[in-house]
């Protein structure tokens, strides 16, 4: 790779962690590609050089919000490791960038469609690997025989409230540090058979 290639690249990483900072502190509607340029150090132009459009920023923000996301979730469901491992890893990966995914979840319904599909995708892919620990889970009889779209739903709807709910739940810190080991063992309980 050429210097000039290096240089690109270091521009666009420097401009996509400035939009990180920028959307985890205001959200994903209200910034200005100005504010992240500023933030960036670089000419608003040089912005544009490197995503088309404001929701293509948007959109590359998400995609490695994303990436972090399910790798560390692919990881976590080799076999082996339990569901409260798969949990525990999802929010662990939602914790490192809790600002900014909770504005994401905030301001999904205002993004573009692009935008939104690609927020499902990454649900898919963190859905995918928890089904394969759940499903075994059913097979063995040790979790209740629910559908897995409701059980993944009541786990992301669980998550969400108390993300969009932090100024109750954790005003001044992380809503996932507090209460993460609590919303996972909740989880799991709600799914344990009855053994009387």
């Amino acid at each position: 790779m050429n210097k000039r290639e290096l240089q690109r690249q270091q521009t666009r990483a420097t401009i996509l962690t400035a939009a990180d900072h920028i959307y985890a502190a205001h959200g994903f509607i209200r910034p200005s590609t100005q504010m992240i340029a500023k933030e960036a150090g670089v000419a608003h132009g040089t912005v544009f050089l490197h995503f088309q459009s404001q929701e293509k920023l948007i959109l590359a923000v998400i995609e490695h919000l994303g990436m972090a996301l399910t790798a560390q979730i692919h990881e976590a469901s080799e076999p082996g490791h339990s569901l409260s491992d798969i949990l525990r890893t999802h929010l662990d990966a939602i914790e490192a960038s809790e600002a900014l995914y909770t504005h994401l979840i905030l301001d999904l319904p205002q993004l573009p469609e692009e935008a939104q599909q690609t927020v499902i995708g990454i649900q898919s892919v963190i859905a995918h690997h928890m089904d394969q620990v759940i499903g075994q889970l059913k097979k063995e009889k040790k979790i209740k025989d629910l559908s897995f779209s409701f059980l993944f739903t009541t786990w992301i709807g669980l998550i969400h409230y108390y993300l969009m709910n932090r100024r109750l739940f954790a005003p001044h810190g992380s809503v996932l540090a507090f209460y993460k080991d609590q919303l996972i063992a909740n989880f799991i309980k709600l799914l344990e058979v009855d053994c009387k």
